[in-house]
């Protein structure tokens, strides 16, 4: 039952080879990034939904001349400093189709068209549509401040961040403003292929390994792994007993509050559920219906939230390699001077932005980059073949 559950392109997470040191759990959602809009100042301005990055520019540009939410400031895109996150899509649009090799190896900085979406941010700090001061965001407060107080027409990040209880967007927002409503939007569209392009998680949860120490009980624990494959058991261990942790409306479970010597230790029981991470229900429909119960209040917007965030996904073709040392030595250094890059380039003026881009890339190289660049080239050629 567990290999008929989580299926060989699964498992292949976990072979070096030719055998399998790990058993793969399984990711439910796949959704990374997300894109979310005021619905209310589309529908004051007699705006449609951005379908293209031409569309969200042109959004964008109405929300800042015409201020539809009649606040002291409008920031028309509000971001952090975490930009190759919160902005991915502008990075997407510009981005062209790579080797697989290349795309690992290459991290984000060198990919084809990466440049050209810095060089689009730059524009629009350039033009005041993007948080001016987003470098100095550091733990995106500021950012869920200005959305609260409905300073922000539009931001970006994970592919369900409106709909969270905590920060709290669209709660929040709606009760200084009860007709605000932030909606989920996928406007970005590749200049190649006209798609709405984004990477995924790929399909892995934990990674789960008998130690050397323990290897006489290695049946046991794959024993212990099939039962809980099963259906019926693996419902149980995440939903509880129904009527006590759950109860069934339209034929899906909805977790109730339970306390004392009955309750779960964490939400789904995910400590317990080792072969899944998520709500899992065979019925993908249904699936997604039962994800939407964690989002009280938002609960409408998730299916779009989920569907836009996968719509020509893919996984990054490096997913499940393990991580040089040069990536481990130098993953904090490379990390803040990518932090650097983006700030510095974004906010230059337009006529410096190649000279200041080009100058820190050189810096990042210096600052170990060539090294975890070599380093993953090598290790995927021994890996995958070249």
């Amino acid at each position: 039952q567990l290999k008929q559950y989580l299926g060989d392109d699964l498992l292949s997470y976990g072979l070096y080879g030719g055998r399998q040191y790990a058993i793969i759990a399984k990711r439910v959602i796949q959704a990374n990034t997300g894109t979310f809009i005021r619905k209310d100042w589309l529908e004051k301005l007699d705006l449609p939904v951005p379908d293209t990055t031409d569309e969200f520019y042109q959004t964008l540009k109405a929300f800042k001349e015409q201020n539809p939410g009649n606040v002291d400031k409008v920031i028309p895109y509000a971001m952090t400093h975490d930009v190759d996150y919160v902005a991915y899509g502008f990075f997407q649009t510009f981005l062209e189709d790579v080797p697989d090799k290349d795309y690992y190896v290459k991290n984000r900085l060198f990919l084809p068209g990466w440049k050209e979406g810095a060089r689009y941010l730059n524009k629009l700090y350039n033009e005041g549509l993007i948080s001016p001061e987003f470098p100095l965001d550091r733990d995106g407060k500021m950012r869920d401040e200005d959305v609260v107080r409905g300073y922000a027409g539009s931001f970006g990040g994970n592919y369900d961040l409106a709909l969270r209880n905590v920060p709290g967007h669209n709660t929040n927002l709606k009760k200084n403003f009860p007709d605000a409503e932030f909606i989920p939007i996928d406007p970005f569209t590749n200049i190649y292929s006209g798609k709405h392009r984004k990477e995924l998680y790929d399909p892995t949860g934990i990674r789960m390994i008998v130690p050397k120490t323990s290897q006489a009980r290695v049946d046991a624990v794959i024993k212990y792994l099939n039962w809980m494959a099963d259906p019926d058991v693996l419902f149980f261990l995440q939903f509880g007993e129904e009527g006590v942790h759950h109860t069934i409306v339209d034929g899906l479970p909805m977790l109730t509050q339970v306390e004392g010597e009955k309750m779960m230790p964490s939400l789904q029981n995910i400590d317990y559920t080792l072969i899944v991470n998520g709500i899992y229900l065979a019925d993908e429909t249904k699936r997604i219906q039962a994800n939407a119960f964690s989002y009280p209040g938002n609960e409408h917007l998730f299916e779009d939230s989920y569907n836009l965030a996968t719509r020509d996904g893919y996984v990054n073709p490096g997913a499940g390699l393990i991580p040089t040392d040069a990536d481990a030595k130098y993953s904090k250094v490379l990390d803040d001077k990518e932090l650097e890059i983006y700030a510095s380039a974004i906010t230059a003026k337009p006529e410096d932005f190649d000279a200041v881009w080009d100058s820190m890339i050189e810096e990042y190289l210096a600052a170990g980059g060539q090294e975890v660049l070599d380093q993953r080239a090598k290790l995927w050629d021994e890996l995958r073949g070249n």
